[in-house]
C-alpha cells in the first residue's frame, strides 16, 4: 500500500515536470512576424542604392554585385518617365509604384558628367563638340521624354543590367523606337561594346546619319554648333510649324532655353513662339 506520504512525493514530482514542460514552451521560437510592406521598400530601395554606384562620377557598383544576380523584372510594360539623367539614361515609374534607373539598350550619347574620349565616334576628334553634342542629346531627351508615357522593353539576348545596376532596355514611344531616332538624328553612336539584337538596324541608322553629317556626325565638318538633326523618322508626332527639326506640338509650350536646336526654319503658326522676330528662323541666339 502507498503511504500518504509517498502519494504526496508523487503529485509534487509530477508537478516539477509539468512545470519543467511549461518552461521548454517558453523556450522556443516565436512565428516569423509579418514584415510591413514600407520595410521591403525602404530595405529594397537602400539595396539599389548599393548596386548602382556613383553615376555622375562613374564609380562602379560593388565588385560582389554582377548582372547575372540582378533579375530583369520589367519587359515590356508601360512606365512615366520622371526625369532624364541625360541622353542615353532616365528614370522611370511604373504602374505598381516602382521605379528603376533605365539605361537605353544598343546605344551611346556623348557624356555631360565626364570628359568625352573621340575615339569611340569614329571620324570625330573634336572633343569639345562632343562635348556640345552630350548636352543637346540631354535636352533632346528631355523635350521628347520627360513626363510622357513610355513602353519599357527588355532583350532577352543582352544583359539585364550594366555594372551600375541600371535597367538595359530599348524604350518605345508613341509606338516608335526611341533608341533608334537617338541614333537617325546624330544624337548617339551605336554601342557596340555591348549586345542588343537590333545592333544591325542600328548600324544601318547610324552609317546613314555619318553620310549626312547629321549632329553629331559634322562636328568635324562644320562649326563646333554643327548643323541641326536632319528628321529622318521621330518618335512622336512634330509640330509642323518646324519642318526641318522635331519638336512636340503643345502642352507643353515649349521655349528656346527647352530645345537644343539653333536657327531653324519656321512657319506659321508657330505655336511655341519660338521666332520672336517673325524673320522665319527660330531661337537665332
Amino acid at each position: 500500500m502507498i503511504s500518504r506520504a509517498n502519494l504526496w512525493k508523487s503529485a509534487f514530482s509530477i508537478a516539477l515536470v509539468a512545470a519543467s514542460c511549461s518552461q521548454i514552451q517558453l523556450l522556443e521560437p516565436s512565428p516569423t512576424p509579418n514584415i510591413p510592406s514600407d520595410s521591403v521598400r525602404i530595405f529594397e530601395e537602400n539595396r539599389e542604392q548599393t548596386l548602382t554606384g556613383n553615376l555622375q562620377t562613374g564609380e562602379p557598383a560593388s565588385s560582389e554585385s554582377t548582372s547575372s544576380n540582378l533579375p530583369l523584372t520589367y519587359a515590356g510594360q508601360e512606365a512615366v518617365v520622371t526625369r532624364v539623367v541625360d541622353g542615353d539614361t532616365v528614370d522611370v515609374i511604373f504602374a505598381d509604384g516602382s521605379t528603376e534607373r533605365v539605361r537605353l539598350l544598343g546605344i551611346d550619347t556623348p557624356e555631360t558628367f565626364l570628359p568625352n574620349n573621340a575615339y569611340k565616334y569614329e571620324g570625330v576628334t573634336t572633343t569639345s563638340c562632343l562635348d556640345d553634342w552630350g548636352g543637346r542629346a540631354s535636352q533632346f531627351a528631355k523635350t521628347m521624354l520627360e513626363a510622357q508615357t513610355i513602353n519599357v522593353i527588355s532583350d532577352p539576348g543582352a544583359n539585364g543590367r550594366d555594372v551600375y545596376g541600371r535597367l538595359l532596355a530599348y524604350i518605345q514611344l508613341n509606338g516608335k523606337d526611341f533608341n533608334a531616332t537617338m541614333v537617325r538624328n546624330g544624337f548617339a553612336r551605336v554601342y557596340t561594346e555591348g549586345q542588343s539584337s537590333r545592333m544591325a538596324e542600328y548600324i544601318s541608322d547610324e552609317v546613314t546619319a555619318q553620310s549626312n553629317a547629321v549632329g553629331l556626325w559634322g562636328c568635324d565638318s562644320l562649326s563646333q554648333s554643327s548643323k541641326s538633326p536632319q528628321t529622318i523618322e521621330t518618335a512622336m508626332d512634330c509640330e509642323p510649324s518646324y519642318p526641318t527639326i522635331c519638336l512636340p506640338p503643345p502642352p507643353p509650350d515649349l521655349s528656346c532655353a527647352d530645345v537644343p536646336y539653333r536657327r531653324f526654319q519656321v512657319v506659321p503658326p508657330d505655336p511655341h513662339r519660338l521666332d520672336g522676330d517673325r524673320d522665319s528662323v527660330g531661337c537665332e541666339r
